[in-house]
């Protein structure tokens, strides 16, 4: 391949168990006083996404596609803040830093969970 071109590869799945601290601390039916949120966890995951595109290929000056069907993370990821003080602002400023570090621009958009059988398999 050109420099100037992505080369062609095997698409790349990748998984990530989360701590043992992250998951004692996740809201859910049993644990309604948790600290973190599912969103949380997919921002997280978002930003992990961008992480291996960038360590796979040469992100630099190219747009970047990421897609969720989780909408609170979309749109905080759109407008690279929240209105809190917790997670997702600590994790859009990291958001911020890679895409300065390796020079890309992000774009995010939606995608119906139905649409993604590929998330749901990895998981």
């Amino acid at each position: 391949a050109k420099p100037t071109e992505v080369p062609s590869t095997a698409p790349i799945v990748w998984r990530y168990q989360w701590p043992q601290d992250i998951i004692d601390s996740l809201v859910t039916d049993k644990n309604p006083s948790g600290t973190i949120t599912n969103s949380d966890l997919e921002l997280a995951g978002g930003l992990l996404h961008l992480e291996a595109i960038s360590q796979e290929f040469d992100v630099r000056e190219r747009t970047i596609l990421s897609k969720t069907d989780n909408l609170a993370t979309l749109f905080w990821q759109r407008k690279g803040s929240a209105t809190t003080t917790e997670a997702p602002a600590f994790l859009l400023r990291l958001f911020g830093i890679h895409q300065r570090f390796h020079r890309y621009v992000p774009r995010h958009d939606y995608i119906s969970g139905i649409s993604n059988p590929l998330a749901d398999a990895a998981s």
